[in-house]
């Protein structure tokens, strides 16, 4: 494999997955150049053929030409010193794609943070949606670790990362949540977000508004005086009357509560005082009223017509899981054959009758943890809810229990120390509503 002097042999003996990541990404810190070669690697894999992930290499160079043209990530050493806060997130976002490249070269791990198994998700199956949750996944990361340093930028850069972050948010709503995103023209969504696509660059590409300089030598108000119309549009008239529902959206499909101190009642507040929000507020423009009136955020019978497509999904998973999953898999885990996986006996609250399932759990000493892929729209949850004792079946015999399901814990986390690659990804993928359930052993 051709490998630039940016990335050593994945074959280091003795290096774990974060350890690497972690020795390649400081080689390039203070190289732009470099850490442009390490974001393009990332996407020709381990071993230098990755044709699947290849194309959502687009989208990725496109926003990382647009911080270097800017020079935010030049070194502090430099003529003209980088943006601390741009270098810090934008390190993040490479490290976390370089992590995920050394787990599938089958270096060894534990994950550094959640947002690898978000990597590592779209690692096993490169879509649209797995890229954005990816990405954006260490994007929100790195804007939630650095406040800080957002904190000591000017008020104009301020200003535009709350610009960048909801656009970069809005493009993923385009292929996950299209009907949040563009309502009844939902059926274009997911093609003007494809990142493997050019259209998305029409709602990332700041080029066009911001000067290729660091820092920015004006107020805000001089940089929205220069906006296109079209921008404004985008940003008053199609994602600002989304905001709040985008930053709720997003929050859940990211696993990034935090993301919801970003906005307060449809105003953004990353590094930006809620008492200056004014600035968020649609100018008197009869283009931007039109746009208000022909794409109106998406009332709660859209939202409720969304929640029944989830329904209907979770009803179809459920009667494969039951009626041709479930039968071979019980007598499977029965005899112990499939490491990981246990059976639950519950007494069903109306019926009173044994209910056995089988579900994935990781054992830590005296206790089980379990993620419930549909929450209490699953039947066992609604039971234990009902009647926490329990038995389990482990390592071939049964064991009793008491059920806890702890509503405040965070399931997306805890899924990611289980270290099961395979079960986190089904999970994700089929999951509608996960939840936590805590086992404690009594025998």
């Amino acid at each position: 494999m051709d490998r630039p002097t940016h990335l050593p042999r994945l074959e280091l003996s003795g290096s774990s997955a974060a350890a690497w990541a972690d020795e390649v990404v400081a080689d390039v810190r203070d190289d732009p150049a470099g850490r442009m070669t390490l974001m393009a690697r990332c996407y020709q894999g381990p071993f230098g053929e990755a044709p699947r992930h290849l194309p959502y290499r687009r989208a990725a160079m496109s926003f990382m030409n647009w911080q270097i043209e800017r020079g935010v990530l030049q070194a502090p050493s430099a003529p003209h010193p980088g943006s601390p806060w741009w270098r810090a997130v934008n390190e993040r976002i490479l490290r976390d794609g370089c992590e995920a490249v050394a787990l599938s070269g089958n270096l060894p791990g534990p994950v550094s943070s959640p947002t690898l198994d978000l990597w590592m998700a779209f690692v096993d199956d490169p879509t649209a949606r797995a890229w954005y949750r990816a990405h954006n996944g260490s994007v929100v990361a790195g804007y939630l670790e650095h406040r800080d340093l957002a904190e000591a930028e000017s008020e104009a850069e301020r200003f535009f990362m709350n610009v960048v972050l909801c656009r970069v948010l809005f493009t993923h709503a385009l292929v996950a949540a299209p009907r949040l995103s563009l309502g009844w023209m939902r059926p274009l969504a997911p093609l003007l977000g494809d990142p493997r696509l050019g259209m998305a660059g029409i709602f990332l590409s700041l080029s066009r508004v911001l000067p290729a300089e660091y820092p920015l030598p004006d107020g805000v108000e001089s940089y929205l005086d220069i906006e296109l119309g079209f921008g404004k549009l985008i940003d008053y008239g199609v994602i600002g009357p989304r905001l709040q529902q985008l930053y709720e959206w997003s929050a859940c499909e990211l696993g990034a509560p935090g993301l919801l101190d970003c906005v307060r009642d449809g105003a953004l507040t990353y590094a930006w005082p809620y008492e200056a929000r004014t600035v968020w507020r649609a100018p008197d423009s009869m283009l931007v009223r039109v746009v208000h009136r022909t794409l109106p955020p998406a009332r709660k019978e859209a939202t409720m017509a969304d929640d029944d497509r989830e329904a209907k999904k979770r009803r179809r998973i459920q009667w494969v899981q039951r009626h041709l999953v479930n039968p071979p898999a019980k007598a499977a885990v029965w005899t112990g054959l499939v490491p990981g996986f246990v059976l639950v006996e519950t007494t069903g609250r109306k019926s009173g009758k044994r209910r056995i399932n089988v579900v994935g759990m990781k054992i830590e000493g005296d206790t089980g943890w379990v993620i419930a892929e549909y929450g209490r729209h699953a039947g066992y949850v609604n039971n234990l809810e009902a009647n926490p004792s329990v038995r389990v079946r482990l390592h071939r015999r049964w064991r009793s229990a008491q059920a806890h399901i702890l509503d405040d814990d965070d399931p997306q986390t805890r899924l990611a120390s289980f270290h099961r690659r395979s079960h986190e990804a089904a999970v994700r993928q089929f999951g509608t509503d996960l939840l936590t359930i805590q086992f404690e052993f009594q025998d």
